[in-house]
């Protein structure tokens, strides 16, 4: 069993389905539906929307990260999900 963690991060709405094409569900029903999903007040969904990338939830399994994944795609958000072990690069600016 993996002990690798996970997180999920609210990347924005998702407007073009798979063929390219926009889709027809505006930003309010998007929203809503993330809402009725999560069981949160659409206010604050919009809140989530408008402050991406959020992270939405943490320390999560790949199978767990893989259902919110699903709620989040199903309402009409983008999504991604995060190792919580992998750490950027560190960069230094100081000249070789």
């Amino acid at each position: 069993m993996s002990d690798i963690k996970y997180k999920i991060v609210l990347t924005g709405y998702y407007h073009v389905d798979m063929t390219g094409y926009k889709t027809q569900k505006g930003e309010y029903y998007i929203e809503k539906d993330f809402a009725d999903a999560f069981h949160i007040p659409r206010e604050k969904a919009r809140e989530l929307f408008q402050s991406v990338p959020t992270v939405l939830k943490e320390n999560l399994s790949y199978d767990e990260a893989q259902q919110y994944r699903k709620k989040i795609e199903a309402a009409g958000g983008s999504c991604e999900i995060q190792d919580m072990d992998s750490r950027p690069a560190e960069l230094s600016l100081a000249p070789e």
